[in-house]
């Protein structure tokens, strides 16, 4: 494989048999545990987001044509770029350790919710082409799935994120 195939599959964790896209969140959830656990400011959440959202438009789009399959299901770099932009603006420096599990958990939830589903205007968003209409719809749900787990958490904690 390429080192855009690498990227773009995540790391190979595209490959995975059953539910590629869900098995790349996961492990992006924790990897986004991890970060907030040792680096928990909002910048480096946000930076490592659009890091990701450029590479990944990039070798998404490279990927797809190379292998000649419109958004094949492999593909899941989209996945790590929503679920980074699920936790853009949150302040997990402010919170203790279960919140911040809490929040990354249903935080995950909703991201596949919003990314599996495609509720509007996030099933139209998927009919752009390349690399940018594989990153486009979780970019979308990605954000849809921020806004409502900060409410969440709000009731939850009674926290706002």
């Amino acid at each position: 494989m390429k080192f855009y195939d690498l990227i773009s599959s995540f790391f190979y964790s595209g490959k995975v048999k059953y539910a590629p896209g869900t098995f790349a969140s996961f492990l992006t959830a924790i990897i986004i545990f991890l970060i907030s656990y040792f680096f928990p400011q909002i910048i480096i959440f946000i930076i490592i987001g659009i890091f990701i959202v450029i590479i990944g438009t990039i070798t998404s789009n490279i990927s797809e044509k190379k292998c000649g399959v419109i958004d094949p299901g492999w593909i899941v770099i989209d996945e790590v770029a929503g679920m980074f932009i699920c936790v853009f603006f949150v302040p997990f420096s402010d919170y203790i350790l279960i919140e911040r599990i809490v929040f990354i958990l249903i935080a995950f939830g909703l991201f596949r919710f919003f990314d599996i589903l495609k509720p509007s205007p996030i099933r139209q968003i998927q009919k752009l082409r390349g690399g940018f209409g594989i990153m486009a719809d979780d970019i979308v749900a990605g954000i849809f799935s921020n806004l409502v787990t900060r409410v969440l958490f709000a009731f939850i904690f009674n926290k706002v994120g």
